[in-house]
């Protein structure tokens, strides 16, 4: 079914950029493809996204905080001594 695009995204057959507001073919399940690729799709870039991992040896306030439960540590990074 041709509709047109509400979100960005990537084109399964050609990799190019999807916008919003262009006519692509979906189905339920499927990837998103462009209707027609254009000839000049903008290739998916293969840079590093950032890390969306926060993780859990964080500073609070002074306080260094286990990986594994979250609870009191001496060091930067460390397991409490029940972890």
């Amino acid at each position: 079914m041709t509709i047109t695009a509400r979100y960005a995204s990537r084109c399964a057959t050609c990799q190019g950029q999807v916008l919003p507001g262009a006519q692509i073919e979906w189905s339920k399940g499927a990837p998103v493809r462009h209707a027609t690729c254009p000839t000049d799709a903008t290739p998916a870039t293969t840079e590093a996204r950032p890390s969306l991992y926060t993780p859990r040896h964080v500073s609070h306030m002074g306080r260094q905080i286990c990986r594994g439960c979250g609870g009191p540590t001496s060091a930067p990074g460390a397991y409490c001594g029940e972890c």
